[in-house]
């Protein structure tokens, strides 16, 4: 019985692109193993395609980053900046281990993976603004206590997470 010689594997375990607004730069992160019995004889380049859900080794590449080699049973996250779509919508971009097909591997179908993201407005956090409105002293008499009113809004798209307390200074 022969004995297959130990090769090198490599797969992509997670590959994420963060939302972003059109035209930014964002970071993916793409998460490569080596599952194979052998480790990899040199670096190698792991590359995003983000205006396609498929790569090949002749596939154009809108970002990539060259990696060390990697152990067999090892794995490394490769985070690499891309410049997202000019036009809103959801997009699915392909991530490739090995892009550029220079490691002999046991299985060569299995390097890629896809991750959905959205690019458009980006929606503010939700938070609370507290504005005063109005602001109202009524006279009186020198060292007289008068009450003041005090109208405030809260024109944040949350509530306030917790009472809070509004301070008048008299001696300006």
């Amino acid at each position: 019985v022969a004995v297959p010689p130990p090769v090198p594997n490599l797969i992509i375990t997670s590959f994420t692109v963060p939302n972003g607004t059109p035209g930014s730069t964002v970071t993916a992160r793409v998460a490569v193993r080596n599952i194979g019995t052998s480790g990899t004889a040199g670096g190698f380049e792991v590359a995003i395609n983000n205006n396609s859900p498929t790569m090949t080794c002749s596939t154009a590449e809108s970002a990539a980053a060259a990696t060390a080699a990697l152990a067999a049973g090892a794995s490394r996250v490769v985070n690499i900046p891309i410049v997202l779509p000019s036009v809103s919508g959801t997009y699915t971009a392909a991530a490739m281990a090995d892009s550029d097909c220079a490691v002999t591997e046991v299985d060569e179908t299995n390097n890629s993976r896809t991750a959905t993201y959205e690019v458009g407005a980006v929606v503010p956090p939700a938070e609370p603004n507290l504005v005063i409105t109005s602001f109202v002293v009524p006279d009186g008499a020198p060292g007289s206590t008068v009450t003041a009113t005090v109208t405030i809004q809260n024109s944040g798209n949350a509530p306030t997470p917790v009472g809070f307390e509004v301070a008048i200074n008299n001696n300006s």
